[in-house]
């Protein structure tokens, strides 16, 4: 079950998918009396402003002929009336110098899906999976009205509908799924084409969003605050109050800044200004947004590390999912399962079975679900075990290491069958150390393999742990533990059964992505006991379908030939397709790095330039979704980067770094593109087997920058 809600029994579930059987919005002239136009034609609807503490919270698209749009809901909290019945709005805000007229009255009815236009189509997300439906309501909302520069209005998404029979709208229904789930979001398009010629037409499309749901406005001067807050606001309450087991979290990491600060020569001062802040957190259970924004301010007026602290340790708390796994890796040196299924395969990049003497290897560490059900594991997402390797005879093979001091975070993982993860982990080096040698990818090796030319190596990655700390050390009731700390978050228990509601289903689909069991929810309705968070976490970790893993894992081998030192390595075209820091010139660097995004696997890249005693100079690179769909090269000593796609080559040239100019190859063009012959053969031999993820239903935010949480 994806899209859990205890009030709405019409949301049927299914495995993988979700069956909505709720109603369509229906709309009733006679009884949509909130937009009505008045006999003069002018909309009853006013232009207003929106404060810049609730512009702040809401996600934006990208302006189109000088109007944006947000999605905001509207509950209890904004508008009491709306207590059985909250509104999803499209916010429209005139960001030009000029005015700008809003006019859907000649927007046409019609209720076709394959028919696109004169509509407004609300999306629900879920932060993994992507897009999972869509609502459209066509139409206008009776809206004409003049924005004058800043000034919003707001249009009903689903303008006129009322209840079903059985008491429901839409509306109400999709926002108590996003309330009871925080993995949840909502987008929203806009296609308004029959417009009068003196008003706005076009499309806008925003970005996923909480739609600063529960929110009541204020919000914390700093943004590392406004971060943290945004994550209080997930656990808010049916009234907005935040849970006091939110502030407990932060007041332990106000107080270890205090411990570690007090007495040293540079940190004592800090430590007794944030000594005065403590009084603060003599306040016993749930907190205004008021009272915690105040006490953010606070703290963020002597320092924001206690905020960034109490990130990590949410962060490290939350059940991260996975990635389906790629045919690219399929066949991967992957070691012997664990019980679950979970395996490893530790990936020098690039995959050859021989290398020269000097190359400089990535080390690429992927843990993969195998198995047949879900498996929950913590890791450090930074690792450098100790490895070993042997050659051909089986005599071992001397390694040479150095430590590097990065320090990884612990995270937690929920992997379903067929997903991945990846943690960091330093290159690998072939043969001594060598720093005078060309490392344009920045691998930076952690271990150097001395074998020598002709050796046939079999090299062995080393043990990593899982659920282990900051120390390595394998905690075997490290699952129990990470439920109990979860739901010590929504302290102190309300007595309300539907605030009893809000935190099981939210908890359950944080740790499972499930709905609660009858028992369970009976269980904890019902426990009135000091003891209730503790019952439920124990009830919770006897779960059977997932399993919870602990212990060493271990990668298969990998196997290579030593091949002598290539004197011609200096001027080999250089060919990049995966994340990393590649050195174009001293001073210029090509930024590429890849994450998901839903169902995406989106690919972000720029060349970054480091002018000496100046901010850097940033130039975006486009490059697609997925792996193998792109690939960078460069010939040493050339002012040329070139950039491969399946449709397209582009040439950056980089002569001038303050104005870096792109030249497009498309199509048939590509054959024409001055790219030299033994770098473009390297280039296509990448694309060929390329692989993109299916693509989600619905559009692409047309946001400059699209988030993930």
């Amino acid at each position: 079950d994806i899209t859990p809600s205890p009030k709405y029994p019409d949301y049927v579930a299914a495995k993988g998918i979700v069956l909505v059987r709720a109603m369509s919005p229906q709309t009733n002239d006679n009884q949509a009396n909130d937009a009505k136009v008045n006999s003069a034609g002018k909309s009853s609807q006013k232009p207003s402003a929106l404060s810049p503490s609730m512009q702040a919270l809401l996600d934006w698209s990208a302006p189109v002929d000088g109007l944006r749009a947000a999605v905001m809901i509207q509950t209890q909290n904004q508008q009491q009336e709306q207590t059985n019945y909250p509104k999803v709005l499209l916010v429209l805000q005139n960001v030009s110098d000029k005015n700008i007229r809003i006019c859907d009255t000649q927007m046409k009815k019609n209720d076709d899906v394959r028919i696109r236009e004169d509509k407004r189509t609300l999306y629900l997300h879920d932060k993994v999976k992507g897009i999972l439906s869509g609502h459209s309501s066509s139409g206008g909302t009776d809206t004409d009205v003049e924005l004058k520069p800043n000034q919003v209005v707001m249009l009903d998404i689903f303008h006129g509908e009322v209840p079903s029979d059985k008491g429901f709208t839409l509306s109400a229904a999709l926002v108590d799924v996003l309330l009871h789930n925080g993995s949840m979001l909502f987008s929203a398009s806009l296609n308004l084409n029959t417009a009068p010629p003196n008003a706005w037409s076009g499309k806008l499309t925003t970005p996923p969003t909480r739609g600063a749901v529960l929110a009541k406005g204020p919000l914390p001067n700093d943004m590392k605050s406004r971060e943290l807050f945004q994550v209080f606001l997930d656990h808010a309450r049916h009234n907005g109050d935040i849970p006091g087991g939110m502030i407990k979290r932060l007041e332990e990491k106000v107080q270890y800044f205090i411990s570690i600060n007090t007495g040293d020569q540079s940190g004592d001062p800090y430590a007794k200004k944030m000594q005065r802040v403590t009084t603060r957190f003599e306040k016993d259970g749930d907190w205004t947004q008021a009272d915690v924004v105040s006490l953010l301010d606070e703290i963020a007026a002597v320092t924001t590390i206690p905020m960034d602290t109490t990130l990590d340790t949410i962060r490290e708390e939350t059940l991260n999912r996975g990635q389906l796994l790629p045919s690219s890796l399929k066949n991967a040196n992957w070691g012997q399962a664990l019980p679950g299924g979970l395996r490893m395969a530790w990936i020098l990049e690039p995959v050859a079975d021989r290398y020269h003497l000097g190359s400089s290897l990535n080390s690429r560490v992927v843990i993969h679900n195998s198995g047949e059900e879900p498996v929950a594991f913590k890791i450090i997402n930074f690792q450098q075990p100790k490895h070993s390797a042997t050659n051909g005879s089986g005599a071992a093979i001397e390694l040479e290491s150095t430590y590097w001091t990065t320090r990884g975070l612990p995270k937690s993982y929920r992997l379903h069958p067929g997903e991945y993860c990846e943690v960091h982990a330093p290159g690998i080096g072939i043969g001594r150390r060598n720093n005078d040698q060309d490392d344009w990818a920045n691998v930076r090796p952690g271990t150097w393999i001395l074998a020598n030319e002709g050796d046939d190596v079999v090299f062995q990655a080393g043990e990593i742990l899982l659920t282990g700390d900051y120390n390595q050390k394998v905690d075997s009731d490290w699952w129990l533990k990470s439920l109990t700390q979860r739901l010590r978050m929504d302290a102190p228990l309300p007595a309300n059964e539907a605030e009893r509601k809000l935190i099981l289903f939210r908890a359950v689909q944080d740790l499972f992505g499930t709905s609660p069991r009858p028992n369970e929810a009976e269980s904890f309705y019902a426990d009135k006991s000091p003891e209730a968070l503790e019952n439920l976490a124990k009830l919770l970790s006897k779960r059977s379908w997932i399993t919870p893993v602990s212990g060493s894992i271990k990668s298969g081998v990998t196997k290579f030939r030593v091949l002598p030192r290539d004197p011609d390595a200096a001027n080999r075209p250089r060919v990049a397709s995966n994340p990393g820091r590649y050195n174009l010139a001293d001073t210029l660097r090509l930024v590429v790095t890849r994450r998901p995004y839903g169902s995406r696997i989106v690919n972000e890249a720029n060349l970054m330039w480091f002018p000496k005693g100046e901010n850097s100079v940033s130039t975006p690179v486009s490059l697609p979704d997925g792996y193998n769909t792109w690939a960078a090269g460069w010939i040493p000593e050339t002012t040329d980067l070139w950039i491969a796609t399946k449709d397209s080559l582009r040439r950056y040239d980089f002569s001038n770094l303050a104005s870096i100019q792109v030249q497009p190859f498309d199509g048939d063009q590509q054959s024409t593109a001055p790219v030299p012959n033994e770098l473009r053969e390297q280039l296509n031999g990448i694309i060929v087997g390329g692989e993109t993820p299916r693509p989600t239903i619905g559009p692409v935010a047309s946001s400059a920058d699209s988030k993930s949480d």
